[in-house]
């Protein structure tokens, strides 16, 4: 984690680890006790939505959906209105997304290596993923049970969205947020320039995102 002063651009950066990424957030405000508090805010943020919706934590809300067994649950507000928003995303696709992919971690490792699954494995497993398969009926959802759901494909982005959202109720102050290459401009720049953002080269290493600022 830092926080510091950007000098040539005249910003706050704060910097912190959430969803497996790189997150950061640029303040355009000389007022440091406002861009900390808006650090320390959006930090929180994306950490309680990471500790919600984790696959990997077995106390996350996902992981209880996961290890229903088959059994209806009723779920909160806020996991209902992802579900949704999941459901709607599988209909727009022609059903190419589908947050019931989540069993496909068992075959295909992403561990930065370039090994493939056996093609067999694949099609066995692929038998287990349809959100079609899954009834959703707000607020009750039943999910057969070999099946896992998995909130990668939305969850970063909808932290950023929420994340922009805390911001500005805090405050008019432009911001920039960068949560793993996904991004959210609350307001251009206070002189009216748009923010400025490079993409690094996919071919060169980099232990931070994607965001330079000029």
């Amino acid at each position: 984690m830092s926080f510091e002063w950007i000098t040539q651009g005249h910003y706050w950066r704060g910097r912190f680890e959430a969803m497996a990424s790189p997150c950061e957030i640029l303040i355009d405000s000389e007022d440091e006790q406002l861009a900390r508090r808006l650090y320390r805010k959006v930090r929180a943020e994306a950490r309680r939505i990471e500790a919600k919706y984790s696959r990997y934590r077995t106390d996350s809300e996902l992981s209880r959906i996961n290890r229903s067994r088959g059994k209806a649950l009723t779920v909160d507000e806020e996991t209902a209105r992802l579900l949704d928003y999941a459901d709607l995303c599988h209909q727009l696709s022609e059903g190419k997304f589908d947050i019931s992919s989540g069993v496909l971690r068992q075959v295909w490792r992403f561990d930065g290596s370039d090994r493939l699954p056996d093609a067999d494995a694949v099609a066995a497993i692929l038998q287990r993923v349809g959100w079609e398969k899954v009834l959703w009926r707000s607020p009750e959802i039943t999910l057969p049970p070999d099946m896992e759901l998995d909130f990668g494909g939305i969850g970063k982005e909808y932290a950023v969205d929420r994340c922009a959202r805390l911001c500005r109720e805090e405050s008019d102050t432009p911001v920039l947020l960068n949560f793993g290459g996904d991004l959210h401009a609350t307001a251009p720049r206070r002189d009216g320039r748009p923010w400025r953002v490079n993409i690094d080269d996919p071919r060169v290493d980099h232990e931070q995102g994607v965001i330079t600022l000029e």
